[in-house]
């Protein structure tokens, strides 16, 4: 009986084994049998270390040993009957379970089975900065991120997708806000005056912005991070190159795939602040050890100190004010994001296409700020004759951008910092008057003067537009097979508009 399971990739090795099986019946003892096994390489050299697992399912039987130094593995007193599984596994090739067997008394059974290294990946094809190379005859150091990686990670940006997938290369978020860069470092930083960032190359042309790319038209991503990255594109490789391909048409019937995701995103932990009362009792106890420091007297009414405690810290304290608000909570939220792509591919054995449409919106943490992506590409492939290919890429893209001013420290009413304002003011305060308009931090016992944290956030509108067109065309002419004359022209066109604008409110200060 033989068992070759199917598996793709390149197969390297066989196991080849051999079960005896000695049925005993000793004294009306239960009878059980003896398994012996050889586990070898397809060259008959054995294998050592190889971990074996027998299960019956039915009786709930389970035993392991390893192959040793000859490859032989044995069980002793295995019970009649059945059935049993047999699960190898070992570093270097795939598991490989065999499952449906039953023992019998004095049955020999011969069994051949392949396993599939895990080597197979040697033989990947990975893009360098002189064309494609299989993996194994690859010298430098290129990690690859394929597109499913990619898409299981569902990201906004192409350059996420690299967040911890790549061995050297440090991916680090540095900003909350929607649609915001991280910072890619492949192996540290290479320049102490000149930029750190690694550079982009998609589909043969150099780009230094890849914010309008859609991550699921991206086929592949390779990152080349040692020195030879320097060998094509010069000093602009030095600190390393990420090499993106876009999705290619294939000839046969078109194909029309939509894809959606929608998810959720919330701030993770926010920091621990002290309520009202705590805050002030914090306060009262301030001013008290400060008279007493100085010799003051603080056996009278607290608002008669030399200095004084505020009214409303008293009132905090005996009761008379229950204001007690979260600011954070006020300009944070559960934010929604959502992707919407439709794309269709085909073609014939000489024209190929692929094009993709997609809309991008994802809200942010902090409440009015967003940011909106729509975004077209076309990818035609022409083999005008024999010797004559022509590859052309057009991707237009359109951004919308919904900014706050989240960052910075908080210095007083010039300061526009949202989460400088919503961790500064004292929650004994409210966020609205009674009528509904914006409190206003200003001229107040106990606090400084602010600007109104979701004031800011809710009247204060700051828009970035951004056109995109990225574009390149590919002329490859085959002299003879060893040698091609590739002609690469293309451009990359950005515009920028942004524009801001805060109300005359007193909240802000009438600024």
């Amino acid at each position: 009986m033989k068992f070759s399971p199917s598996k793709s990739g390149a197969t390297f090795y066989a196991l080849m084994f051999l079960f005896i099986l000695t049925a005993q019946d000793i004294n009306g003892q239960e009878k059980t049998s003896l398994v012996k096994g050889i586990v070898t390489d397809m060259d008959g050299g054995p294998l050592t270390g190889v971990s074996v697992i027998i299960r019956n399912t039915r009786t709930n039987f389970t035993s392991g040993t390893s192959t040793d130094t000859s490859g032989i593995f044995t069980f002793s007193r295995v019970s009649s009957g059945g059935p049993y599984s047999f699960t190898f596994s070992t570093v270097g090739y795939e598991n490989q379970t065999l499952s449906g067997y039953s023992i019998k008394e004095n049955v020999t059974v011969s069994l051949a089975i392949k396993m599939t290294s895990t080597a197979a990946s040697l033989d990947q094809v990975v893009v360098i900065g002189y064309g494609t190379q299989k993996r194994k005859d690859l010298t430098g150091s290129v990690a690859s991120v394929g597109s499913k990686d990619i898409k299981d990670m569902a990201v906004i940006r192409v350059d996420q997708a690299l967040l911890g997938k790549v061995a050297g290369v440090q991916v680090k978020p540095v900003s909350g806000e929607p649609g915001a860069s991280p910072q890619i470092r492949i192996r540290g930083i290479g320049s102490i005056s000149a930029g750190a960032g690694p550079l982009y190359v998609v589909d043969g042309y150099p780009t230094s912005s890849i914010e309008t790319l859609n991550p699921n038209d991206i086929e592949s991503m390779d990152v080349l991070k040692d020195a030879s990255a320097t060998a094509i594109y010069g000093s602009r490789g030095s600190n390393g190159v990420i090499i993106i391909n876009t999705k290619r048409g294939k000839s046969g019937e078109p194909t029309i795939t939509f894809d959606t995701y929608h998810g959720l995103q919330k701030v993770s932990k926010t920091p621990k602040f002290m309520n009202a009362l705590q805050q002030a009792q914090y306060f009262y106890d301030g001013v008290k050890n400060r008279n007493i420091d100085l010799g003051n007297n603080v056996s009278g009414p607290p608002n008669t100190w030399v200095l004084r405690v505020p009214q409303i810290i008293i009132d905090v304290i005996e009761g008379r004010n229950t204001t007690d608000i979260e600011p954070l909570d006020e300009v944070l939220r559960t934010a929604p994001q959502q992707q919407y792509q439709l794309s269709a591919t085909g073609g014939s054995e000489n024209v190929r296409y692929a094009l993709s449409g997609e809309y991008l919106n994802q809200e942010g943490l902090i409440i009015n700020s967003d940011f909106k992506r729509y975004s077209l590409r076309a990818n035609i492939d022409a083999k005008l004759s024999k010797k004559l290919m022509v590859r052309l890429n057009v991707n237009p893209t359109f951004i919308n951008r919904s900014d706050v001013n989240s960052s910075g420290v908080t210095t007083g009413s010039g300061d526009f910092s949202i989460m400088g304002g919503a961790t500064s003011v004292n929650p004994f305060y409210p966020i609205y008057n009674p009528d509904g308009s914006y409190f206003v931090y200003d001229g107040l016992e106990a606090v400084g003067n602010f600007n109104n944290p979701v004031a800011l956030a809710r009247e204060v509108t700051a828009k970035q537009r951004r056109i995109g067109l990225l574009s390149n065309l590919n002329i490859e002419y085959t002299i003879f097979n060893e040698l091609k004359l590739n002609v690469l022209l293309g451009g990359s066109l950005f515009s920028n508009r942004g524009m801001r604008f805060a109300p005359q409110l007193p909240a802000l200060f009438n600024q």
